[in-house]
């Protein structure tokens, strides 16, 4: 059996790893918005969660996070 993928995503499977190295540090990316973040843990949904950097730092510091 064959799998299908959308064109969109076409050698993505090749690419993962560089573009996933590339990610700039979370504190780096949301500093502007960083004292937003609760401090205590928390349910957050992260949407447009991409590849999932931030859920898995945010999970990394004891929140509950739904990524889609």
């Amino acid at each position: 059996m064959t799998m299908l993928r959308p064109s969109g995503t076409a050698g993505y499977d090749q690419a993962a790893s560089v573009l996933l190295g590339m990610r700039l540090p979370f504190a780096e990316v949301h500093r502007h918005i960083l004292h937003l973040f609760p401090v205590q843990p928390a349910r957050i949904l992260d949407v447009g969660s991409g590849p999932g950097h931030d859920a898995a730092t945010l999970v990394g510091r004891g929140h509950s996070v739904t990524a889609i």
